[in-house]
């Protein structure tokens, strides 16, 4: 479902990260879930689950799209990305999103605060980057995919609660 579609430009979906150059099993196409643009040079890369695979397993994975960017910003001259605005921010949210019941009433707060520290702190190693890490959830009662319309799931990214 494009999100451009109820009028919005600040959601992309499936953004493409390093095609065919991350190895392992199955993974010759991997890309960013969602991406919104919070304002002007800073991104919130989202790791979308509803019910496959763990909350650990989705925190690497969104791991490894912030440090593809991270490493395609330091070299954007050499790849060719040097004007896109994505490559260009100075901030960049690392989030994993998914229902309630997704996280099994795991407490993952040490985990979250564990993670965004030491994002924060590769950032600073590179530059004046500012990297984040958390773990979010859904609004109560929302339910994908038979969200509806793509104003409901707008409303519902726009209404979600960090975990």
């Amino acid at each position: 479902m494009p999100l451009t579609a109820a009028g919005r430009k600040d959601w992309s979906n499936q953004v493409p990260i390093a095609a065919g150059m991350i190895a392992g099993a199955g993974n010759n196409r991997r890309a960013i879930d969602l991406v919104h643009s919070r304002a002007p040079e800073k991104f919130e890369f989202i790791e979308l689950k509803i019910g496959s695979d763990t909350p650990l397993f989705a925190a690497v994975e969104i791991l490894e799209y912030g440090f593809v960017w991270l490493l395609s910003r330091r070299d954007r001259g050499n790849l060719g990305y040097a004007d896109r605005a994505i490559i260009q921010a100075s901030g960049v949210q690392l989030s994993v999103l998914a229902p309630a019941r997704y996280y099994r009433e795991l407490d993952l707060t040490w985990l979250s605060a564990s993670l965004s520290e030491g994002v924060r702190r590769l950032g600073e190693r590179h530059g004046d980057v500012r990297l984040d890490f958390a773990f979010q959830e859904f609004p109560l009662g929302f339910v994908w995919p038979d969200a509806g319309a793509a104003t409901d799931v707008l409303s519902a990214l726009d209404s979600r609660s960090p975990r």
